[in-house]
């Protein structure tokens, strides 16, 4: 049987090394950016297969990355900053809105190219990525965007994504041909995504559902996929297989969330479930399991393991949590990591922990976790 094992982390960026039947060995530690408030930024990111390091997030005030030093101009800026294979920052982009301006979630991808793939959402009336200026629909509310920056440092694409209501990118992944699959959430009426359109299922627009779309390197979406129930339903996660299957994660609120034909049902009505579905690359749901209790539960991260299984982590709210058969008590642990084979829950274990930052499933089917440490069990 495959293993979940469990480490703790409290350094921003680090490389492990690892290797059959040796002992894991710290590669380098960069000091993690550190702004005029006092507080570390969050901060996101992905590799190449030399080892070097994009990181995303954001600050406030100013910021010092190696020799580079970021000014803000408003409450919440963006940075997109470089790691080299030795820890060394080698190129630091901030961004800033037209006033004070708020981003919210955060995803990065990094191409063959070395180009940067960047979503999230801001609240601001506009944002500015070099030669692209982004304008909110309705500034206040939510809009989601993608951006990529060039290995130069250069934005060379930028793309609004959203409507009237809150609208959200939450997760990127990369196919070889350098198209983007973007992940998010939309509120209001519904939302416009090239020639595709949805329409929220959610009475009156109240709640929000899901969305999958694909952005080739010209910047045009190709293709988009919705999901949802009546009520608020949210993405949190996306992973592509290398066959270019896609599993999503997230939590839904309403009595049952529809993905296509497949459809799953929440334990308790007014309290969130979470829920991991499948999708084909030409955007065909395949499958949707849920699990969950009686109060809230929530996804952090999905990933695919060699053999093709979806490994999930979260954390729960209710005194039980069932996953199928298993179920999980509140009395070891409220973060959980569980795994997906053919649609069905086969391991679930709880952590008595405060939560899980990150997690991935190794090609010989082990589960590597990192995120602050309590205690654990």
């Amino acid at each position: 049987m495959s293993n979940i094992k469990f480490s703790s982390l409290f350094v921003l960026f680090f490389l492990l090394a690892q290797a059959a039947h040796c002992q894991p060995a710290w590669q380098w530690a960069a000091a993690g950016p550190v702004d005029t408030t006092g507080f570390p930024p969050f901060a996101w990111h992905a590799s190449d297969a030399a080892g070097n390091l994009v990181v995303a997030g954001y600050f406030s005030g100013r910021m010092t990355l190696g020799s580079y030093t970021l000014q803000g101009a408003g409450q919440s800026n963006l940075f997109v900053a470089r790691l080299s294979a030795t820890g060394q920052w080698t190129q630091a982009i901030e961004v800033a809105g037209a006033s004070h301006t708020d981003f919210y979630g955060l995803a990065v991808a990094l191409d063959s190219n070395g180009d940067a793939i960047v979503g999230g959402s801001f609240a601001s009336a506009s944002i500015t990525l070099g030669s692209f200026t982004l304008p909110n629909a309705r500034a206040g509310q939510l809009d989601g965007f993608v951006a990529r920056l060039s290995a130069a440092g250069q934005w060379v694409q930028a793309v609004r994504v959203g409507g009237s209501s809150n609208d959200e990118v939450v997760a990127v992944a990369l196919e070889p041909n350098g198209t983007c699959v973007v992940a998010g959430n939309f509120g209001g009426a519904g939302i416009q995504l090239g020639s595709t359109s949805f329409t929220n299922r959610s009475p009156g627009g109240a709640g929000s559902d899901i969305f999958v779309a694909w952005l080739d390197r010209a910047g045009q979406w190709t293709q988009a996929v919705a999901a949802g129930g009546h009520d608020s339903d949210q993405v949190r996660a996306l992973a592509r297989r290398s066959t270019g299957e896609l599993a999503i994660g997230g939590s839904f609120l309403g009595y049952d969330i529809s993905f296509g034909n497949q459809t799953v049902r929440n334990v308790s009505a007014g309290h969130t479930d979470i829920f991991v579905a499948r999708l084909t690359s030409t955007g065909q749901w395949t499958q949707a399991t849920a699990a969950g209790g009686f109060f809230d539960e929530g996804l952090s991260t999905v990933s695919f393991d060699g053999n093709g299984q979806v490994v999930a982590t979260g954390n729960f709210a209710s005194s039980t949590c069932n996953f199928g058969s298993t179920t999980l008590l509140s009395s070891t642990g409220r973060t959980f990591v569980a795994r997906l084979a053919a649609g069905q829950w086969t391991q679930a274990q709880s952590i008595n922990g405060l939560g899980i930052g990150a997690a991935q499933a190794a090609g010989n089917g082990d589960v590597l976790v990192a995120g602050p440490l309590a205690s654990l069990r």
